[in-house]
């Protein structure tokens, strides 16, 4: 072999080297930015239907506080409906924030909030969390009976911090029967916060509803008649009266959802020799 052929087989073979070398760290970069892409989706265009992989904050990382209605006489003094409650997992509690007398409602039964008595403040505890979605649950939700009963809040505005000129109103839906404990979004791709607000600017009506409990039908069937009853052993009977109950004029919220990415399920993208 000539040493002319001797040179172009040499750069030959390192020119070959080199690009597999260069394919080689191309397609390790490609790999770890698919990856990344592919982690990236996992957050793209979160509902609270499906919140994809985005993690719930813990509701012992959040103090709820704002102005709640007392509405049975009892010995603690404490409100009936506070704030804390749209924290418990349970959509048959709810804040319920004061409303305004009945002179003042336009239609009977529909509650009216009282300016400056109608704000759900939430402080997250620790650092600040970087937040993508809120969801609520508009209404009272032990069942169906409740929640078409109880009025439902409808216009709400979300804003971070102190400062509410900026905030983002939403007009939130009175659900179907078979729908009333799903939750529904106030804010997305919120950002770093610490402090979160929502206030609510009116509701919808309750509706009369048909119902078989003395509890509810109070007025039909007294505590004591039911005893009597119950001593003669014909309560069941008594109880199958159905009775009507009129709207309760009360709104509030039942459940506060807060979803943040998880910065531990975000590794850093490898590098080739790294």
């Amino acid at each position: 072999m000539t040493v002319a052929n001797q040179g172009f087989w040499a750069g030959f073979c390192g020119s070959l080297a080199g690009g597999l070398a260069t394919a080689a760290v191309v397609a390790t970069i490609g790999i770890a930015l698919s990856e990344r892409v592919a982690e990236a989706s996992a957050y793209l265009n979160p509902t609270c239907d499906n919140p994809r992989g985005l993690r719930p904050i813990p509701t012992t990382d959040v103090e709820a506080r704002g102005p709640a209605i007392r509405i049975d006489a009892n010995d603690n003094g404490k409100p009936d409906y506070p704030a804390d409650r749209v924290l418990d997992g349970y959509e048959g509690s709810a804040w319920m924030p004061p409303i305004a007398p009945e002179e003042k409602r336009a239609i009977e039964f529909r509650p009216v909030f009282i300016e400056g008595e109608n704000i759900l403040k939430l402080k997250l505890s620790g650092s600040k969390r970087d937040i993508k979605l809120v969801c609520v649950n508009n209404a009272l939700g032990a069942s169906r009976f409740a929640y078409e009963n109880w009025g439902k809040s409808r216009t709400v505005v979300f804003w971070v911090g102190q400062e509410s000129d900026q905030g983002k109103v939403t007009v939130l839906q009175a659900l179907p029967p078979d729908e009333f404990q799903r939750t529904q979004e106030v804010a997305d791709m919120v950002g770093v916060a610490t402090e979160l607000n929502i206030q609510l600017i009116d509701a919808y009506s309750g509706i009369a509803t048909t119902s078989v409990d003395p509890d509810h039908c109070s007025d039909v069937l007294t505590r004591q008649e039911r005893g009597e009853y119950d001593a003669r052993g014909d309560a069941q009977e008594a109880l199958l009266d159905p009775c009507i109950v009129a709207a309760t004029p009360y709104a509030g919220l039942s459940e506060v959802v807060i979803y943040e990415i998880d910065k531990n399920d975000r590794p850093p993208i490898p590098l080739p020799g790294r």
